[in-house]
């Protein structure tokens, strides 16, 4: 039973942070054809949550992107997202490989 439970856990964020990893890197693509000559800003926690249709709590100071922010932290302990201030982006070695599959 704990196998299983186990395996559950592991598909469920393997596909939460593919879902994540897809909307950061979509959300890249956009401001290169919309702004070719400017750097990718980022995208919040908040917009990846909106975007990816991650669940959001709404109402709850500083929880509302929770399951977002855990993802986003398990990606920049693994070298796959990037912090700026206020936004988050691929690591350059995570967008290159990106960018090798189209």
């Amino acid at each position: 039973m704990i196998a299983t439970i186990e395996r559950i856990v592991s598909a469920g964020e393997s596909l939460l942070c593919e879902a994540v990893l897809l909307t950061i890197f979509q959300a890249h693509q956009k401001s290169e054809n919309d702004a070719p000559s400017q750097a990718f800003p980022g995208i919040s926690a908040s917009d990846i949550g909106k975007q990816a249709g991650i669940y959001r709590k709404s109402g709850e100071v500083g929880m509302n992107d929770a399951i977002v922010h855990g993802i986003l932290n398990k990606l920049a302990e693994e070298n796959k997202v990037t912090r700026y201030t206020s936004a988050w982006g691929l690591t350059k070695t995570e967008l290159e490989a990106r960018m090798n599959e189209k």
